[in-house]
């Protein structure tokens, strides 16, 4: 009886925490949207398709899709030689969310936490926003609710990924993203669609020298 109460204990705090999880996005997303329309109409007229729409019409179809938390590497990881295991991975406090039109990613939005309320501080993106559609196939991100972004701002590269951030690099899979390939040699080089963590940092430590 004693081990059936803490199986459901567990259950419940679990259940609890993808619920304050998803309420949590579903107000950061309405948030957003109270501000989206505002942002749309900054786009100078004639640029629509830089920013990913074909007209302006299409502004008032626009909606948010799932938000992707954007991570980077703290600080040790620049001052120090890598140390086997050690997690380099920090959230930035920001996450980036597509805006869409008829279930087709055309931009995506920066929102940050401000005083309590999510505020858009950037709009654009376009090619990343295209990109994430892309990586929608790849069964090993769909099946996961909590796609994350690691953003190396050094390098000006992002990589993808859907496990726990808090494990250790040898644990945690990314997927390196265009500006990846572009801005990393070894990565460029591999051809690789997926890698392990632990094999990225390095190749991040010998770019940045």
């Amino acid at each position: 009886m004693k081990k059936t109460l803490t199986h459901l204990f567990f259950l419940c705090m679990i259940f609890t925490g993808i619920t304050a999880q998803t309420i949590n996005q579903q107000q950061m997303i309405k948030e957003a949207m109270n501000d989206l329309q505002l942002w749309l109409q900054k786009i100078p007229g004639g640029n629509e398709s830089g920013y990913g729409f074909k007209n302006r019409d299409e502004f008032s179809l626009a909606t948010l899709g799932k938000p992707y938390e954007v991570f980077t590497l703290t600080t040790d990881f620049f001052k120090e030689e890598i140390q086997p295991g050690k997690n380099y991975l920090e959230t930035t406090g920001e996450w980036r969310i597509p805006v869409m039109v008829n279930q087709e990613n055309r931009a995506v939005i920066t929102i940050f936490k401000k005083e309590n309320k999510w505020e858009i501080v950037e709009l654009g993106a376009r090619v990343l926003a295209r990109e994430l559609q892309e990586f929608e196939r790849y069964p090993e991100l769909t099946q996961n609710d909590g796609l994350r972004l690691l953003r190396v701002y050094q390098l000006q590269s992002d990589f993808l990924f859907a496990d726990d951030p808090s494990l250790s690099p040898g644990e945690i899979t990314v997927f390196p993203m265009h500006s990846a390939f572009l801005n990393i040699a070894k990565i460029r080089e591999g051809k690789k669609i997926k890698i392990g963590l632990n094999e990225l940092l390095p190749y991040i430590k010998e770019s940045i020298k």
